[in-house]
């Protein structure tokens, strides 16, 4: 099951989120066996804003890593 989640940031916070949510997307997909993909994305026309693309192999999975 895919997901999207969208962030706005607020301006200048853009590289420490980056930090945190890379490590917590290597992590999700590293000890999560029910966690397939994680992607975080930046759309070149918003730079305060983060979109995470996360694919699961069910909805629990993904309630479980909320």
């Amino acid at each position: 099951m895919p997901f999207v989640v969208e962030f706005q940031l607020q301006e200048g916070t853009r590289s420490q989120f980056r930090r945190l949510i890379d490590a917590n997307a290597d992590a999700s997909v590293r000890s999560e066996p029910e966690c397939l993909q994680f992607d975080v994305l930046e759309p070149e026309d918003d730079s305060n804003r983060v979109l995470l693309y996360e694919i699961y192999s069910h909805e629990a999975a993904f309630d479980v890593h909320r």
